[in-house]
């Protein structure tokens, strides 16, 4: 397998008889996955379903076994293959916020509105006119020290700004403003946030923070009247409110994909690709020896192995490995930045 710790959107993997870089204008053997295929040879391998956003931008489940061949959902321009480790989603009913798991306060919560993927499962939640705080939460208990990514999708209905908060009061918090898509951060160490826009006026909001010992643990979505993470006590008018979607709490330094719940938590799981064994591969381009290279966008270090890709991990900063492995080309961190370059020799 080549599985990430977190994802990775890989566009191809070229291999050419050649001991330099660039890569050859043509490689004896070439996988171009932001195509939309597979390739002769490669299979992928998932016990579950998984999400993505097909070539209009329609968010998708791909059916257990299924490659995921991404796309930009705003611009809809393909993104190569998606390639998940697994995960789990903490929360209960994550598309459904009329369920009892969710509690609400002063707040007035109804489905059956349009949602990111074409469905009807979205929810509008209406402050009331009470003068008072205005959210939604769900209870969970999280293993003190662990990493934990708090991901949803929300649009405005006359609420402006939302905040979303995911561990207990003094958790990491995240407001976005939904008429632009800006946020501000605050709350006990927030990391790695973000907010992505999607199509009809939907943002995904998501925000890491570490899990505490202390009981009471909340993850919630609460209406606010300024960009502003503190608590915000104002009167509604019971009819502006805000739409949510797929919320999603998972260990992890990134949100992946979304993983729907129902009764308690569900898992994801891992994307698997193979086979990739060097003597296969070497053996259907007719050569002896040569580079790969590879164009990955990945959140985490990409972990390949000898008996894989002919790839072992390589360190930060390093341009090299032994001289019977091979060499991505480019692939980022989980700060986004490339750690790691280089082209080197590939031995059966």
């Amino acid at each position: 397998s080549c599985d990430d710790p977190r994802m990775m959107l890989v566009s191809g993997f070229a291999f050419g008889a050649r001991l330099h870089r660039p890569a050859p204008p043509t490689p004896s053997l070439w996988f171009d996955f932001v195509s939309g295929n597979l390739g002769a040879g490669l299979t992928l391998s998932r016990t579950s379903a998984a999400p993505c956003h097909d070539a209009a931008g329609v968010m998708q489940m791909a059916p257990a076994n299924q490659p995921r061949f991404g796309h930009d959902p705003v611009t809809r321009a393909s993104l190569g293959l998606l390639i998940e480790g697994a995960a789990t989603n903490l929360l209960w009913h994550s598309q459904d916020f009329p369920q009892t798991s969710w509690v609400k306060s002063n707040v007035g919560v109804v489905g059956g509105q349009a949602a990111p993927d074409g469905s009807a499962t979205a929810a509008k939640v209406t402050p009331d006119t009470a003068s008072s705080l205005h959210r939604i939460s769900q209870g969970w208990t999280p293993t003190a020290g662990q990493k934990y990514t708090q991901s949803v999708w929300l649009k405005s209905a006359g609420v402006r700004w939302v905040c979303v908060n995911m561990d207990a009061n003094s958790g990491a918090r995240l407001t976005v403003d939904l008429q632009t898509g800006a946020f501000v951060t605050g709350g006990a160490a927030p990391e790695n946030a973000s907010v992505v826009a999607y199509p009809n006026g939907w943002y995904r909001v998501a925000v890491t923070g570490t899990g505490t010992g202390a009981t009471g643990n909340d993850t919630w979505f609460q209406a606010n009247t300024a960009m502003t993470v503190a608590d915000t006590v104002f009167a509604g008018n019971g009819a502006d409110g805000f739409i949510i979607w797929g919320a999603q709490l998972e260990a992890g330094l990134r949100a992946t994909s979304h993983i729907p719940t129902t009764i308690g938590p569900a898992t994801r799981a891992a994307d698997a690709l193979a086979p990739l064994s060097l003597s296969g591969l070497w053996a259907a381009a007719g050569v002896v020896g040569g580079t790969i290279l590879m164009d990955v966008d990945a959140d985490g270090p990409v972990n390949t192995t000898q008996g894989d890709l002919g790839c072992g991990p390589v360190a930060a900063g390093s341009a090299r490995q032994a001289a019977d492995r091979g060499f991505l080309d480019q692939w980022r961190g989980a700060d986004g930045q490339p750690v790691g370059r280089g082209g080197g020799e590939v031995g059966p």
